[in-house]
């Protein structure tokens, strides 16, 4: 497998090397911020002066973190990559004529500790929604609505019955049932070989990202 960074991030002419070559060690927000805003920077916008004082305190203990140079990325996006493979989330195809794919990306961020060291890497792939054609690759949008009755019923259930309660994060969660729309995607950045050069991925379940995918 290739690197993960490789030509991820965009030759841009206000940019020199050396920082084009640390932009690709960033965290995707910072990246983002960088990317976005080295012309018109925030601080030459953004004021603390007319925040409360909690608030400013709040904002100026706020820290940055740098996503250091590790082979942990690779070995995170591979964590991510193999589940994807196999629960059946695609199937390697020739692109039918008429269609066009979506296009996908991975999403790196560091989740950290209480006391701020880092927990671990996390890699996501996450298809970029404005891409799909309604009618075409999607037909209704779902939103994430948490049904806080059944929290609260199944909170006070733990409670009276004394039970233990565990927090539980659950990979690729929206990736369970089957995909009704005809959706194709780009092999995932670093995957990608001579022999499946001209493949595309057609989707039969759900992936981060898709407008649909809520349901599923």
């Amino acid at each position: 497998m290739g690197s993960v960074y490789e030509n991820i991030v965009p030759k841009l002419p206000f940019l020199t090397p050396l920082e084009i070559e640390t932009l690709q060690y960033l965290s995707i927000a910072q990246r983002i911020c960088i990317l976005s805003c080295t012309q018109h920077p925030p601080r030459n916008y953004i004021f603390y002066t007319k925040l409360s004082l909690n608030y400013h305190a709040f904002m100026t203990s706020l820290d940055k973190i740098m996503a250091p140079k590790s082979p942990k990325w690779c070995r995170t996006t591979l964590e991510e990559y193999i589940p994807l493979e196999k629960n059946d989330t695609w199937v390697l195809t020739k692109l039918p004529i008429r269609k066009k794919t979506m296009v996908c990306k991975w999403i790196f961020s560091i989740k950290q500790k209480t006391n701020k060291c880092i927990d671990r890497y996390k890699a996501q792939l996450v298809a970029k929604w404005f891409t799909q054609s309604y009618r075409i690759d999607y037909q209704e949008t779902f939103s994430p609505i948490a049904k806080l009755n059944m929290i609260r019923s199944l909170l006070s259930i733990t409670v009276n019955q004394d039970w233990p309660l565990f927090q539980l994060d659950v990979k690729n969660a929206f990736l369970n049932q089957d995909l009704i729309e005809e959706v194709y995607i780009n092999i995932p950045f670093g995957f990608k070989t001579k022999d499946t050069q001209e493949n595309v991925c057609k989707l039969r379940r759900a992936l981060y990202g898709l407008k649909q995918s809520l349901r599923a």
